[in-house]
């Protein structure tokens, strides 16, 4: 109910902030009274503030009912309910209602409800399961130049009906479904935070993706996908926890998920303010063997699709045995620690293993000594040497240094013959 008054308020608040007085209109009708055929629902204009109004239909009793209205007119006397006699519509020339608002409370749209009203571009209908007369929204040869948006709850049925030889084709009639409007409205400036910063925004993330999962699939269909990409992008940016050891519970190491950009992750394990020391995984757990199984941790085997980076930060003194194991679509690991050990089968895989690429790369300092059981035969695992790759970040740039220019770098130049010796 929160939600519904929420988007309700959101609504009014949207129309009502666009003009200095709600109800400034300028004329000697009536702008606002009791809708004909009824005690407890009432009508008013409020301005757009672009000369255009709104008509809000509201109401105290819950699931309160619109009449029916119809033709009727005997001997040239007007039935109590002709719609004629509706005050909106005796109003729909003097001023241009753009806009029509059924309460949350108004359940039932009776007949004609809403008729030959020239300048109508958007319903919106905030009871979440309103339904109608299949007439409710009704024109005859007036044709709706700029067509008809109806904002509903999936749950809801509103229905329309044009007739003549002027009508509007029904194509230009569209439904926009609240539980989509709200969304975006809540969480569509998450199109705009950068994964790096996914962090700062982890509830809002948490609850878009929550939002996301309730959402029915009508109204999911009408996000754009770019914005429902990118916020599943951010969810996994926040992916995060601590590295699995329930037998021991020693560790204080933990894990983090980053996007590459490309539907792919790294996974980034640190340990800062602990000692380092990641645990040890076994291949079952027992009561003879107490370590977890590597199965638990987070991003191996069937929980590794799209991971093709390990990073170990430099907070990692120690792997330990099957940290990293049965990861199809691993390209590289990243050893960033100068004196990191590791258990034999720190890195463990079989046919299957890095099967994205047929290549594992890793990346580590020269005097590290990898351990591993990767026995997947069509995999081919190098290594590159980070000393190797930060000499080359540094002092690129001297590749394209003309020996004429040599002096100008002359500090770059001895640096790099320096580092080269050590």
């Amino acid at each position: 109910m929160q939600k519904r008054i929420c988007t309700f308020m959101m609504v009014l608040v949207l129309l009502v902030m666009m003009v200095p007085t709600a109800f400034a209109v300028d004329s000697d009708k009536p702008v606002f009274g009791t809708l004909l055929g009824t005690t407890d629902i009432s009508y008013s204009y409020v301005e757009n503030g672009d000369g255009t109004y709104t008509l809000l239909l509201d109401s105290d009793t819950v699931d309160a009912t619109i009449p029916d209205y119809n033709t009727e007119n005997v001997g040239g006397v007007k039935g109590p309910l002709n719609y004629t006699l509706v005050q909106h519509y005796i109003d729909r020339n003097t001023y241009e209602i753009t806009k029509v608002v059924f309460s949350e409370n108004i359940k039932y749209i009776g007949q004609f409800a809403i008729c030959n009203m020239p300048d109508i571009e958007d319903v919106y209908v905030l009871h979440p399961n309103a339904t109608s007369h299949n007439q409710a929204i009704y024109a005859y040869n007036v044709p709706l130049l700029d067509g008809l948006t109806i904002h509903t709850y999936t749950s809801a049925v509103v229905k329309h009906k044009f007739n003549g030889e002027t009508a509007p084709n029904v194509t230009v009639v569209t439904t926009s479904y609240l539980e989509a409007e709200a969304f975006v409205a809540n969480y569509g400036s998450l199109a705009d935070v950068d994964f790096n910063d996914a962090g700062r925004y982890e509830a809002a993330i948490e609850a878009a993706v929550a939002a996301l999962e309730d959402m029915p699939a009508a109204a999911k269909a009408q996000l754009d996908a770019e914005l429902t990409e990118h916020i599943a992008d951010l969810a996994d940016a926040i992916k995060h926890g601590k590295m699995p050891d329930t037998w021991n519970d020693t560790t204080t190491a933990t894990y983090r998920y980053a996007p590459n950009g490309d539907g792919t992750y790294t996974v980034y394990i640190s340990d800062e303010g602990g000692d380092g020391i990641l645990p040890k995984y076994g291949t079952n757990k027992t009561t003879t063997e107490n370590f977890d199984t590597y199965a638990m941790v987070p991003y191996n085997e069937s929980k590794s699709a799209g991971v093709t980076a390990i990073v170990f930060e430099d907070s990692i003194t120690h792997i330990g045995r099957y940290t990293i194991a049965n990861m199809k679509d691993l390209e590289d690991i990243y050893i960033m620690g100068e004196n990191v050990t590791m258990d034999s089968s720190a890195f463990h895989g079989y046919n299957g293993f890095g099967a994205r690429s047929n290549e594992l790369t890793i990346h580590m300092y020269s005097d590290v000594e990898v351990k591993h059981s990767i026995s997947a035969a069509e995999v081919t695992i190098s290594y590159s040497y980070l000393e190797a790759e930060d000499f080359a970040d540094t002092y690129s740039h001297l590749m394209d240094v003309e020996v004429k220019d040599a002096a100008s770098y002359e500090s770059d130049i001895d640096n790099a013959i320096a580092d080269l010796k050590a």
